[in-house]
């Protein structure tokens, strides 16, 4: 059977592939050692909505070639052809993987953590004298605008396994980081909804799932604030142990105030509806 070398990008369309047929919903937190971390990184520009985070342990980075001489770059390259002739294992297509990268999309801002080996290790290039600690160090400094940089790992390569703890906290902290900058602070404004329409959402509280409160007709989002006497509100209540958004129906009155939601056309108000619902399920 014919094998061929492998690219990052080949490794993110199986990562999406098998995580859609799984059913396993994202948004994700993808943690990837060394070649999965280009393939984490190219997964998060190439999916931005689905990955919410990123642990880098000792990832694999478009700075290696320029790191080493042309002779270890060769050494290198001929040892990662070896890989397909053994048991069939996947071997890393170099050129084509960078170039890709390049004019790949920017990855979002999201919380990122990235882990380096502090531990000379033999990766192919000629023995462990080939390794550089500034490698690594670039990818900090050029590809991200959120990260926080563990330099002090006290490990080779394989950090998940020398140092799990470390790689443990990383992934606790980016889950922390990302829950709160995709469910936190309130919200309470207008939506556009598409074809010049707005609607008035109103959110608040964190944590998944989000618990969206449909009203009825003339139905306000504020309707489920309100409580008899000193009775508690279910807004209240729901937004302390996950998030929750209500909103204005079209064209509904609140009190003495104007709609703060578009009217609906009588012709178009399931249209509208519809409207809304995939500018919700877009934003939670």
């Amino acid at each position: 059977m014919c094998r061929s070398r492998t690219t990052a990008q080949q490794g993110v369309a199986d990562l999406h592939a098998l995580l859609t047929a799984a059913k396993e919903p994202g948004p994700y937190v993808l943690v990837g050692h060394s070649w999965g971390g280009l393939i984490a990184r190219l997964f998060a520009s190439t999916y931005p909505d689905e990955v919410s985070g990123l642990v880098l342990v000792d990832p694999a980075s478009e700075f290696l070639k320029i790191s080493l001489t042309p002779e270890q770059w060769a050494t290198y390259i001929k040892a990662t052809k070896k890989l397909i002739e053994s048991k069939g294992l996947e071997a890393p297509d170099h050129a084509r993987t960078l170039d890709l990268l390049r004019r790949s999309p920017r990855i979002p801002t999201i919380p990122v953590v990235v882990l380096t080996s502090d531990k000379r290790f033999d990766f192919g290039a000629g023995g462990p004298e080939t390794w550089r600690r500034g490698e690594p160090l670039m990818i900090v400094s050029q590809s991200f605008s959120t990260r926080k940089h563990v330099s002090d790992t006290n490990s080779g390569h394989a950090i998940q396994m020398e140092q799990p703890g470390l790689v443990i906290e990383s992934i606790k902290g980016v889950v922390e980081a990302a829950r709160k900058s995709a469910r936190g602070g309130d919200f309470a404004g207008l939506v556009d909804i598409g074809d010049g329409h707005k609607m008035y959402l109103k959110c608040g509280g964190t944590g998944s799932p989000s618990v969206v409160l449909v009203g009825g007709l003339r139905a306000s989002a504020d309707d489920w604030s309100i409580s008899d006497k000193s009775k508690p509100t279910v807004f209240t209540e729901v937004e302390k142990f996950t998030r929750v958004c209500a909103c204005d129906r079209p064209g509904t009155p609140v009190g003495e105030k104007p709609s703060r939601s578009d009217p609906s056309a009588a012709d178009d108000s399931e249209g509208c509806s519809c409207r809304f619902a995939r500018s919700a399920e877009h934003r939670w």
